[in-house]
């Protein structure tokens, strides 16, 4: 009987090892399988010899159950099959991904921010806001949390929120003051942006950030402000044509008509943002 149950025990282990190495979503570190093969072999000699088969079985059991619940994923194998899930617009299966990913590693940054983002897809925005804070208990200064939480509140339509997550962003990156042009700050603030980070995914340039607030500013009746962040964006060589056209409503709406018309000619006909 303890024969049977031993081929039993690692013909399972033997599949699951397979299906970690052809199935991509099972590709893992098979590695674990193969140790717990060894194991069995090595354990069942010596754990024979002391008469203790039923403690071999138990300790086996409890190995078993650990290797069904890791399912041989890393968290980094799980977010790289979020990701995939995501590209394809499979976003619920994605979101279980990243789950799994956090539960790997509660401090993985980039899995808290993907499962925002897919969440934003599905218009869940307030649960996408949530997820994206979560970030926040171990990085404070996250750029991409406020960045994308201020998309969130600006697809609500919650506009004055929007420019409150987008100020925040901006204050992570140093701060930005789109009004200075001429300044030392103000020539290092647009050049930072082609720095390259630790983190280049998520590093969210100054010019982009710029522009949406900028939106949020026009749609708020701020339209001074929108003016100088699209005129920012102008500067960076950040969507100058939608920007142009921007500040042509900003001045038409200020009812300054011929200085209107001059800066819509500059804007491409087509892209025009509702």
């Amino acid at each position: 009987m303890r024969p049977v149950l031993m081929h039993i025990l690692s013909a399972f282990i033997s599949t699951v090892c397979l299906m970690c190495k052809t199935n991509p979503f099972f590709h893992c570190r098979h590695e674990i399988c193969l140790s717990l093969i060894e194991y069995l072999s090595a354990i069942r000699k010596y754990l024979t010899k002391l008469k203790s088969f039923r403690l071999f079985v138990r300790v086996t059991s409890v190995l078993l159950i650990i290797l069904a619940l890791s399912g041989c994923k890393s968290a980094d194998e799980y977010l790289f099959a979020g990701k995939e899930l995501s590209s394809s617009g499979n976003y619920s299966d994605a979101i279980g991904c990243f789950d799994q990913a956090i539960l790997k590693d509660p401090f993985l940054k980039d899995a808290y921010i993907l499962k925002g983002q897919c969440q934003q897809y599905l218009n869940q925005y307030d649960s996408a806001i949530k997820e994206f804070r979560k970030v926040l208990h171990f990085d404070p200064d996250n750029t991409a949390v406020f960045y994308y939480s201020g998309i969130c509140k600006y697809r609500q339509n919650k506009m004055e929120e929007a420019i409150e997550w987008f100020n925040k962003a901006l204050d992570s990156k140093g701060g930005f003051n789109p009004r200075d042009t001429t300044s030392i700050q103000a020539i290092l603030n647009i050049y930072k942006d082609e720095i390259e980070t630790d983190e280049v995914e998520f590093d969210i340039p100054s010019r982009e950030i710029l522009y949406d607030r900028g939106m949020a500013y026009f749609k708020t009746g701020k339209i001074k402000n929108a003016f100088y962040d699209f005129n920012s964006c102008i500067y960076q060589n950040y969507n100058p044509g939608l920007s142009r056209y921007m500040i042509g409503l900003c001045v038409k709406a200020k009812k300054q008509k011929k200085f209107a018309r001059a800066a819509l000619t500059l804007a491409p006909p087509a892209g025009i943002p509702q």
